[in-house]
């Protein structure tokens, strides 16, 4: 579980949107296998949830305030290797 900031840049052909915001709560499940040593590979799944508070759309020079802002909710899936490079070896 977890919370952070979030950059949503979409490149349209008149320029490039831009939204910036915060995630207001990350959840993220996986399962470590071992492969050798100190190394495994992570398999998850994930989904989080985000208030863009404001933004910059294409053709306009500034940010501005969203009014109103809804919740976003972003899915994600992968693979992450992990390293244990200070560990024991144990």
């Amino acid at each position: 579980m977890g919370a952070g900031w979030r950059g949503y840049f979409i490149n349209r052909p008149e320029g490039r949107d831009v939204r910036h915001g915060l995630d207001v709560a990350r959840l993220q499940v996986g399962v470590d296998f071992p492969v050798v040593n100190r190394v495994t590979i992570s398999p998850f799944v994930g989904a989080t949830a985000t208030v863009f508070l404001t933004q910059q759309l294409a053709r306009v020079t500034a940010f501005t305030d969203i009014h109103s802002p809804n919740v976003n909710v972003f899915f994600n899936a992968g693979v992450m290797g992990r390293f244990d490079l200070l560990g024991s070896g144990s």
